[in-house]
């Protein structure tokens, strides 16, 4: 089973799968299994690219519906300094 995770952690922290469209979501997927090599291939990416993220409805959807308030916060911390988005309802 130890095999199938990490070839699968592998595959998708690769730079033919991970992009900015999926970034969010495989870092959801990454906190939920413990999969540290492809959680710390997602802060990458969003380190780069976080401004472009941080106002869109992905990220926006991402603070709203996190099981745990502490991955958002995690997320924006080991990103970036920013202020928490204003979330309209």
């Amino acid at each position: 089973m130890d095999e199938l995770k990490q070839y699968c952690e592998e595959h998708l922290s690769s730079a033919a799968y991970l992009n900015v469209g999926n970034v969010i979501s495989t870092y959801q997927l990454a906190d939920l299994h413990n999969a540290q090599h492809l959680k710390s291939r997602c802060l990458a990416l969003l380190t780069i690219n976080f401004g472009h993220i941080l106002y869109t409805k992905v990220w926006e959807q991402f603070c709203e519906l996190a099981q745990s308030k502490d991955i958002v916060e995690v997320t924006r911390a080991a990103v970036v300094k920013v202020p928490a988005p204003v979330v309209q309802k």
